[in-house]
């Protein structure tokens, strides 16, 4: 089909990103989508997104060199995209190179300092890197830069309140996050988090059921729900709760297990 509309004329770039998004969203060929998008020209206005497309397509083909060499194209190519920076980062973060991923994110935060999804990022990825005072810091340019974005205002409003402090304010950044993606799970259980730590036990209750009924694979919501159970002395529901929480391997067992003994 799509030689036939070659012979006819002219294709968009438009055209062929759908097509290719048809073959892997559509049908899993990453393989196809590969190939349909090598029909767009570097000289197209829409080569940045087919750039874009292709690392992650490469990315999900495990064929991590090959991404890396596409992301840092990318850079090179669009010093003003935020975007790139952030998949080559990504890669790198990956593969464990972290000290370079963070020497890229903050080339990225060099040539566009008001991105504020390159603030989020790179708190994530310092976080990673055991930096959580630079990690919150970097939440908050975030903030700064887009009051309205959800992530970072789950992330710093999640922190204070498992750290119990400014819990007013904690709850103002969950419940702005939420006002952004109501049905979001993990903002939920960040919501009864801050409820949690707030003494405000019944409505913690009523957001952690939410959370889990959202999100029922997830080990550290089962691992709050046992916690705001057990302060409601709800105690097989806080057993079955921790229980759960080993069962979808929690990444510190000996802590559930301590919460079970104590029950």
């Amino acid at each position: 089909m799509l030689e036939l509309l070659a012979e006819n004329g002219p294709v968009s770039a438009e055209f062929y990103l759908y097509q290719a998004m048809i073959a892997f969203e559509g049908r899993g060929d990453a393989e196809k989508a590969l190939k349909v998008l090598e029909n767009i020209q570097e000289t197209d206005p829409g080569y940045p997104q087919a750039l874009q497309f292709r690392i992650q397509l490469l990315a999900a083909l495990k064929r991590h060199n090959e991404a890396l060499e596409a992301a840092a194209e990318g850079v090179r190519r669009y010093p003003g995209l935020a975007r790139f920076y952030i998949l080559e980062a990504g890669l790198l973060a990956e593969s464990k190179e972290l000290p370079k991923a963070r020497e890229i994110m903050e080339q990225g935060l060099a040539r566009v300092p008001g991105d504020a999804d390159l603030h989020y990022r790179y708190g994530l990825l310092l976080r990673e890197m055991g930096d959580e005072t630079g990690a919150l810091s970097a939440m908050e340019q975030a903030i700064a830069k887009n009051p309205e974005h959800a992530e970072a205002l789950n992330y710093l409003g999640y922190t204070l309140a498992d750290e119990s402090r400014e819990l007013d304010r904690a709850l103002v950044l969950v419940q702005s996050a939420l006002r952004q993606d109501p049905e979001n799970g993990f903002m939920i259980d960040s919501l009864a988090w801050v409820y949690f730590r707030m003494g405000r036990l019944d409505e913690a209750w009523t957001q952690i059921r939410r959370a889990v009924s959202l999100v029922p694979d997830d080990p550290e919501l089962w691992n709050h729900y046992g916690d705001i159970a057990k302060a409601m002395g709800k105690t097989n529901e806080a057993r079955q709760a921790y229980t759960k929480a080993l069962k979808k391997k929690h990444k510190d067992p000996e802590l559930i297990q301590g919460k079970l003994r104590g029950l």
